[in-house]
């Protein structure tokens, strides 16, 4: 735990500095929260070539290619790096042959001669006694490789694109519409339907069947009554008493 006398001096030395006063060591000091600075530049433009002309070069595939989904953009970016490479060896190509021009020319031998014959014996030199020339044109093959790559990738996709957008959307199934007035009534095909047995005779409709057997009053069932005689006939039957 820090004491007081330690907490005072911290406090009197910070207010002492005023921080980097001269140019490198302000510039030095702008750099300490860096960590990697992979994100800080653009990893494709050297600090000798111009950011405009990167942006020119991305900005015209853009326009040409026209990609309309994160995975096209991703291949129009591969073809614009492999670009800007292509771009570069060639710059390279052309200094590596002029430097040697140059010192050419610096020759007695070689001041009075055609411009022509200086660029053949300078490429002549450069292609026996260097190295650059050829990995310069192994690179620049392998680059063509890769943009023709992903410009064969982009034109599919963009193909199958175009033909998912044009082809038409496939119909709703669709249910009649009942009638105006009526009611709409739910069907179930998968219900078994049993059969409606109604009274009534052969030749009958069911209909009316159905409107007989509720007009018709129910009546309850009734019972012969016995039959009640004259008593005087009954007394006449009867034998005499003696």
């Amino acid at each position: 735990m820090l004491t007081q006398l330690k907490s005072d001096t911290a406090r009197v030395n910070g207010a002492k500095s005023q921080g980097p006063k001269t140019a490198e060591g302000r510039a030095k000091s702008s750099c300490n929260a860096t960590k990697h600075g992979l994100s800080s530049r653009n990893p494709l433009v050297l600090e000798c070539e111009n950011e405009d002309d990167f942006q020119a070069v991305h900005e015209q595939q853009m326009e040409i290619h026209q990609p309309a989904t994160p995975a096209e953009k991703d291949l129009v970016d591969q073809m614009v790096a492999a670009r800007w490479r292509i771009l570069r060896l060639q710059s390279i190509e052309t200094d590596v042959l002029d430097t040697e021009m140059r010192r050419r020319q610096e020759n007695q031998r070689e001041r009075g001669r055609d411009d022509i014959i200086r660029l053949s014996n300078a490429y002549t030199t450069v292609a026996d006694n260097s190295r650059a020339m050829a990995l310069a044109s192994r690179c620049e093959s392998r680059f063509n490789r890769m943009y023709q790559s992903s410009y064969k990738i982009l034109r599919e996709l963009q193909a199958v694109r175009a033909k998912q957008s044009n082809e038409p959307a496939a119909p709703e199934p669709t249910q009649p519409e009942p009638a105006i007035g009526e009611p709409a009534e739910k069907k179930s095909y998968n219900e078994p339907k049993s059969p409606v047995v109604l009274a009534g005779g052969a030749g009958d409709s069911p209909a009316k069947n159905l409107e007989s057997d509720v007009l018709r009053p129910q009546t309850r069932p009734t019972h012969p009554k016995p039959e009640i005689r004259n008593p005087t006939s009954l007394l006449a039957t009867l034998p005499p008493i003696r």
